[in-house]
This record gives C-alpha cells, structure tokens and sequence, in this order.
C-alpha cells in the first residue's frame, strides 16, 4: 500500500511537471521592439525642487540633476523641462518603412522628434523641412505626449546658417573658458 501510494503520488509529480512544461511553452509576442536600446548610470546630483509634504511623504515627482555616468553624455548633467526626460513609454516603436512623399515624410520627422522629445525633454525644438508646418507637427506629436508636455516648435528655413553659427558660438565660448 505504501509503495502503491508513493507510484501514484510520483506519476501525479510527472503529469505535473509535464503539464507546466507544456502550459509555459507559450510564443510570447514582443510588446516593445526594444532593439537597439540602450541605458546609462546616472546619479542624482541635486534635488532641485521636492515635493515632501508636512508628514514626510511625496506625492508625485521630484525635479532632479541627473549626472550621467556613461555612454555619449558621461560627465553631463541633464534635467528635463516637463520631468519626462528619458521615459521611455513616450518613445514610438515599431516604425515602418516610410517613403518618399511629403506625407510620409512628416511622419518620420514625426517619429524623430519624439525620439527627441522623449530623451532630452527640451523647452524648443528647431526644424527644418519643408514638407510640413509646426501645426501639422504638432498635432501628430500629440499622438505621443499630452499636449502640456510638448515643446514650442520653431521652423528654420536655412539650418547650416544655424549650425554654423552655434558652432562658432560654442567655439568662442570653449576658448574662453581657457
């Protein structure tokens, strides 16, 4: 009888363990297309603006100095404009091919600037194209963020001008310092 009951508690085991394997053998679809993602070490610098109330708890955020520990920003020190710096919920994933026309090409531009967005949190974004306006920007980057989280959008017709200009400038300021 002992015997008896230990076979059938051991057969019971087997059934089990067959049953979880074949119960855990699911496709597991992707929900993120994570690829090509990548994370730094960042430290809390500053806290520059708390949220602790009277009876020492937080409710909802704090506004942070972050300095960055690696990768291209090592040494820097980053802060947001809207808090949502680096989250990545805001960033569209799963892009398909786009083409050639003025519409597909604001949607790349699209899917650009809230890679943009979603990283540096900026005050203003600068654009330049000339297959859209900051309206039509907009409204499609309002598929991505809540509108208070958006930034001005300016649109510049001769960006290398620009670029040229901010480079100089940042020289100057670089042989300054020293």
């Amino acid at each position: 009888k002992n015997i008896n009951s230990k076979v059938i508690t051991f057969c019971f085991l087997i059934i089990f363990f067959i049953f979880l394997y074949f119960f855990n053998n699911i496709e597991r679809v992707e929900l993120v297309n994570s690829s090509g993602t990548s994370y730094v070490k960042a430290v809390v610098n500053e806290i520059v603006e708390d949220n602790i109330q009277e009876d020492g708890s937080r409710i909802g955020y704090q506004k942070v100095m972050l300095k960055v520990l690696s990768g291209k920003l090592k040494g820097q020190l980053i802060e947001g404009a809207h808090k949502i710096a680096g989250e990545a919920k805001y960033l569209p994933f799963n892009r398909e091919q786009f083409q050639k026309t003025p519409e597909e090409q604001l949607k790349f531009l699209a899917y650009q600037a809230a890679a943009v967005i979603s990283i540096y949190d900026p005050e203003i974004l600068i654009v330049s194209c000339k297959y859209t306006n900051k309206h039509e920007l907009r409204e499609l980057l309002k598929k991505y963020f809540p509108e208070e989280y958006l930034p001005d959008i300016h649109f510049i017709e001769h960006f290398k001008e620009y670029g040229l200009l901010g480079a100089l400038i940042l020289s100057i300021q670089e042989e300054n310092k020293g």
